[in-house]
């Protein structure tokens, strides 16, 4: 079964899922400075806290609600962002006579798409509980130190 025996990861969430495989293979991105500098040049370094609470304050909209939401184009952009292991593609509007053939031809793969997604979601608990575990371990290794 595939949720016993891979570790997923989705193209439009690489940052998240690259941490999610190191946690596994137990690669530590943040105390050794050599794979946090390999994270921080495939990924970027990460903006300065407030250019982020500017960016979510301008990519912000209402809805009928008075509740706020990132606009969709922002979501596509930061889908987009810094995917160096990309290639470009030609839109395909989703209803469209193109995108209908695609799914027609792929639809095994959209069936697979939509359960790897909600495999990724459900991993997240437990990858980080993993994480936190790890953590607590090291820490206990130092102490007894």
């Amino acid at each position: 079964r595939v949720e016993k025996t891979f570790v997923v990861g989705l193209m439009e969430d690489m940052e998240e899922s690259v941490r999610r495989f190191n946690v596994v293979l137990g690669i530590d991105d943040v105390g050794d400075e050599r794979n946090r500098g390999c994270m921080e040049e495939f990924f970027g370094k990460h903006r300065e806290e407030e250019e982020v609470k500017q960016e979510k304050e301008a990519s912000k909209e209402t809805n009928a609600d008075g509740d706020t939401t990132l606009k969709e184009d922002d979501k596509a952009a930061k889908a987009n962002a810094n995917k160096f292991n990309s290639h470009a593609h030609p839109k395909v509007e989703e209803g469209s006579p193109e995108w209908e053939i695609l799914a027609e031809r792929n639809h095994l793969d959209l069936i697979l798409y939509d359960f790897i997604k909600m495999l990724y979601q459900k991993q997240e608990r437990i990858i980080n509980k993993y994480a936190l575990e790890r953590k607590q371990n090291a820490v206990e290794n130092v102490d007894a130190k």
